[in-house]
């Protein structure tokens, strides 16, 4: 027997979905809106039924014509709003939300909601307010108090964040989400040991909670116990193979333990499963440090990431509006993620402080920005500073355009938590890589590339970069005083009675065909010591075996773990020679031993990466200190060991050398930028393209 009424057909179709019958209940509703087509609730039956068959689009537009028919109906609306968030519809689904408000403000659910639609359009401060609503109507309501907490880190009002999150804790005790909250805050408040025991608590609940054992692993890395952290991830990936977030992190410890061919692995693993630009650059990054990996093939590997993530996006550039006049005061954007008393941030000071402010406008786009003295001046040298944490890569790159910037500089290339892909929208008519490290991004949309003529000799091949290479004249980097590094000691070989060489760059940089020559090096050089950054304790194992299987006692390798500035400086007074490891050479690590008085030898090859030591050593004079090959590495590092009173001389003088070198030289330094910014935004007026 048919139904003879729309709501007859209703609830046939209502008992029809009790029954597990949904093809039977689709067409009964589609039955009901065929006698009323705008029968509420036979529209929103069917929006739910669509919903549940997956067919969200579908189930948006049904609930929002069920939503228009039943006016009065908070509870389609309510849906309709967590639907429309679910597409990512952002402010459909607040405008949905905020009329169901209307309806029925007092529901704690309601508010709540709402404050996750504002988060996912980015309304951080407007969803506090719809938290804080959430949790008056509700006080035990623990996930507001979490997503609060979440709310108030994005903004970094920390305080607040660590309050809500202590709040949840306690009104639901087994709450690992925020357990991991709370450990990703702490964390970032450089409370290491309170965020490992946060991590801890959060996987004790959840053992496969991923993003917890990620955090747990990125806390145990910044806390030295770079083992242990490889171990969390490892355990983690056992049983979820499928985190994909926390490959990153473990690559990231492969890295640092020198294990490059494992993190290598590890990321292409992850890749395999699915693209990912973050995973994808790490592995780029990884390259750098492989010595399989030359010029043409790092190249090739950039140009798949550009086909992959930004070509897609050129469909989206538009035309810019900047004014084409050749000679008119500029404005320069730099973006960077992280900026603070790290080298990065320390090699952009002298910069910043001596940019022309009447020629250029300097203007910074930075997601972090510690509360130091680098980051200060940082932010006090800026014109602008805009805080782009939590916005989108689409969001940020239409900042760049509402702030009419000429030139658009990045500073991290392929580093963690780069912006690459805000890059390949074209923000800016001219676009700069620049200061990260000497390579390409491989993008189309990177006009430039900022190098020098040792790390780049003009009539080299550049077709191995995305960008056009422009040349400053002296050098790459422009290096500023540290305020940590003590006054340069006497020799230590003098007290000693025998040469320590050393080595403080990351161990990343450090392979087997490094340890080979090094190995080579300690055998020639009598009773000689070797000092090594390396935090991995399993690493530093492998390290002394390798040795002894070189005929070099375990008794003349010596290591140091992470340090702070302070102590990090202070550890050069141990050392009388530093060695450069390669093909990824030191760049500010070099510049340091050289402030505190160490002669580095470095091995140049064909990549800029690989030609950090001889740019840096030909700016103060010492290029014979940068050789061509491994035979001429060993035997420059002896001789200079053989030579006390060269060693002293040296030591006693590199400081005032580099003072007057230019690669300290920072009011040049800014004019030999500019000049180059001039010159390509010239070029952009002439209507010059690359």
């Amino acid at each position: 027997m048919q139904p003879a009424t729309p709501d007859s057909a209703l609830e046939l179709a209502r008992q029809c979905f009790r029954a597990g019958q949904f093809t039977e209940a689709e067409r009964l509703c589609h039955e009901a809106i065929a006698i009323q087509p705008d029968h509420g609730e036979a529209l929103y039956t069917l929006g739910v039924l669509a919903q549940r068959a997956g067919r969200l689009v579908e189930a948006a537009d049904l609930l929002a014509r069920a939503a228009d028919a039943a006016s009065t109906s908070a509870e389609i609306r309510a849906n309709l709003g967590i639907l429309l968030a679910q597409l990512d519809r952002w402010d459909e689904a607040i405008a949905a939300l905020r009329r169901a408000i209307e309806l029925q403000s007092g529901s704690a659910e309601l508010h709540y909601n709402l404050g996750r639609a504002l988060v996912g359009g980015g309304r951080h401060a407007d969803a506090i307010a719809a938290y804080r609503s959430a949790i008056e109507l509700r006080p035990d309501f623990a996930e507001a108090h979490n997503n609060l907490g979440n709310a108030h880190a994005v903004l970094g009002e920390f305080e607040q964040a660590f309050t809500a999150y202590r709040r949840a804790i306690e009104l639901r005790h087994d709450f690992a989400q925020a357990y991991k909250n709370l450990g990703e805050l702490l964390g970032r408040r450089g409370q290491l040991k309170q965020a490992i025991t946060a991590y801890r608590s959060a996987l004790s609940l959840r053992p496969d909670y991923g993003a917890a054992a990620a955090g747990l692993a990125n806390a145990l890395l910044s806390n030295q116990d770079l083992d242990s952290a490889i171990s969390v991830c490892e355990s983690t990936l056992a049983r979820r193979p499928d985190f994909r977030d926390l490959y990153i992190t473990l690559g990231c410890s492969y890295r640092d333990a020198g294990r490059t061919d494992d993190a290598i692995a590890c990321y292409q693993r992850a890749l395999a499963e699915q693209p990912d630009p973050r995973i994808h650059s790490e592995l780029l990054m990884m390259f750098h440090f492989h010595p399989a990996y030359g010029r043409r093939r790092l190249f090739e590997e950039h140009a798949k990431w550009n086909d992959t993530y930004a070509g897609p996006l050129i469909s989206s550039w538009r035309p810019h509006a900047n004014s084409p006049i050749a000679d008119r005061p500029l404005r320069i954007g730099y973006v960077a993620w992280h900026l603070g008393n790290h080298p990065l941030g320390r090699l952009l000071v002298p910069l910043f402080a001596n940019h022309n402010r009447e020629r250029f406008e300097v203007y910074c786009y930075c997601e972090v920005r510690d509360q130091d003295a680098v980051g200060d001046a940082l932010y006090h040298d800026a014109s602008v500073w805009r805080t782009i944490r939590g916005l989108s890569d689409e969001a940020v790159a239409e900042l760049v355009r509402e702030d009419r910037i000429d030139i658009l500089v990045d500073l991290n290339m392929h580093t963690l938590g780069n912006r690459l892909l805000m890059f390949a929208r074209k923000p800016a008519p001219v676009q700069v890589t620049y200061l990260a490290y000497p390579s390409t991004t491989g993008l189309a949309a990177m006009d430039y590339r900022i190098s020098d003529p040792y790390l780049d000799p003009p009539g080299t091949d550049e077709s191995v970069y995305a960008e056009k290479t422009v040349r400053l004249p002296n050098s790459f980097w422009c290096y500023p005083p540290p305020p940590e590094a003590p006054p340069v000691n006497p020799l230590p070989a003098l007290t000693k009675g025998h040469i320590q060489f050393g080595c403080l760059n990351s161990f990343a940089k450090v392979n087997a065909a490094v340890l080979e020559l090094w190995c080579k090096l300690l055998a020639r050089v009598p009773n000689s010591t070797l000092l090594l950054h390396c935090p991995s304790e399993a690493s530093q194992l492998q390290v002394l075996k390798f040795f002894e299987r070189g005929g070099v006692a375990p008794t003349r390798i010596h290591f140091s773990r992470r340090m702070e500035l302070n102590e990090y400086f202070a550890r050069y007074h141990e050392i009388d020679i530093a060695l450069d490891p390669f093909p990824y050479c030191g760049g500010t690590t070099t510049c340091d031993a050289l402030w505190m008085g160490v002669p580095v030898v470095s091995l140049t090859g064909d990549r800029a990466v690989a030609r950090g030591g001889l740019s840096i050593l030909s700016s103060i004079g010492l290029s014979e200190l940068a050789v061509g090959n491994s035979d001429d590495y060993v035997s420059t590092a002896a001789a200079l060991a053989s030579d006390f009173s060269k060693l002293g001389s040296l030591r006693a003088s590199l400081r005032e050398r580099m003072r007057a070198s230019p690669l300290m030289l920072a009011a040049d330094y800014a004019r030999h930028l500019e000049a180059a910014y001039r010159e390509i935004w010239r070029a952009r007026c002439c209507g010059e393209r690359r």
